[in-house]
């Protein structure tokens, strides 16, 4: 697959990304979906939109992702440093875009208080920033996938709220109780469909 060409040079004024939130929804895209996917390509690939026609992880938090437009390269980058005026440790991470051979993008972040055991990464800063058409083509793919992950899950909530109730009229069709349950243990049942939590899963493992 053939990279894009019509790039141009770095422009050195890096707040027009801002004005379209691209440091925001390219480093959500990634952590959110793009580092997923290799293992998603296993295990659920059906949470991966038609638009990704191919996802291969080439190292530690690097992904190779193709559109029929571009090849990108995702590469995510994070280290700990300790800052002695305030005694605590600060930890910083680095979003690198490439289509083709060429850096088309740039982006500092930084990790705010974890929820759930998963990282939460703000982008702070833009280094590099290479306008082009990678931008519609990786922005309008973002909004995509996040689109079909939530039709997928509502797919199967749907789907598992359809079993339920095919299982309660069997039941009552056949007079059948549900057993009590056994003494000293206790039930749990989520909100979340099947597909959230392995979605969860790979997100904290890659977090």
């Amino acid at each position: 697959m053939s990279p894009m060409s019509e790039f141009g040079h770095p422009r050195p004024d890096t707040s027009a990304p801002w004005d379209r939130e691209i440091p925001e929804k390219m480093l959500a895209l990634y952590l959110d979906s793009v580092r997923s996917f290799p293992n998603w390509k296993s295990i659920c690939p059906h949470y991966i939109h038609p638009d990704v026609k191919e996802v291969r992880e080439l190292g530690y938090h690097s992904t190779l992702l193709c559109t029929e437009q571009a090849e990108y390269v995702f590469t995510f980058g994070t280290k700990t440093t300790f800052i002695y005026e305030i005694e605590e440790e600060v930890r910083t991470g680095q979003l690198e875009i490439r289509c083709g051979n060429q850096i088309v993008l740039t982006v500092g972040a930084s990790c705010t208080d974890e929820g759930e055991g998963k990282p939460e990464w703000v982008a702070r800063s833009v280094e590099v920033f290479c306008d082009g058409p990678w931008v519609a083509d990786l922005l309008g793919l973002a909004a995509r996938q996040q689109a079909h992950e939530r039709q997928r899950l509502q797919m199967e909530t749907r789907e598992r709220q359809r079993h339920s109730q095919e299982l309660a009229a069997l039941r009552q069709r056949f007079g059948v109780t549900e057993a009590p349950p056994v003494p000293g243990t206790a039930q749990s049942k989520s909100s979340k469909p099947p597909g959230w939590h392995r979605l969860r899963f790979w997100k904290k493992r890659s977090g």
